[in-house]
């Protein structure tokens, strides 16, 4: 395929810096929602798919019980097994499973300096409020 007046070049050219342009863009804007993977031995949660498509069932809970995560198959999808060791017959991409957070844990830990400092203030304030409060 050639382009009019001979600027084939030019136009891949450009054509090219507008995807890197555009992948940039796509990365900042779901960076957020890109996680580390899952390592081995970890506890996880499953998405259970069978409620999609029953609507009676649509309040139920969405996410299995407790699962381990013996390995990840080529950096992609996850095979998973019961907390007894019992390996489930299909596989789970990691859209389909979620760490398993235990009462009491941090769900995101994660937290850098800046936003460690913000909680601290924000404690200080309020326990600078329940001082005056106590004394009117």
């Amino acid at each position: 395929m050639s382009w009019e007046g001979g600027n084939d070049r030019k136009g891949r050219t450009k054509l090219r810096s507008s995807s890197e342009y555009s992948i940039k863009n796509w990365h900042k804007r779901v960076s957020h929602e890109i996680r580390k993977s899952i390592e081995p031995r970890e506890v996880v949660l499953a998405y259970n798919r069978t409620l999609e498509s029953l609507s009676r069932l649509l309040l139920r809970n969405i996410w299995n019980e407790p699962y381990r995560v013996p390995k990840q198959i080529n950096k992609g999808p996850y095979e998973i097994e019961e907390l007894d060791g019992t390996k489930l017959a299909r596989i789970f991409s990691a859209i389909q499973i979620k760490w398993l957070y235990p009462r009491g844990y941090p769900a995101d830990s994660s937290l850098g300096d800046e936003d460690k400092e913000l909680e601290e203030e924000e404690i200080e304030e309020e326990n600078a409020r329940e001082k005056r409060n106590k004394y009117f």
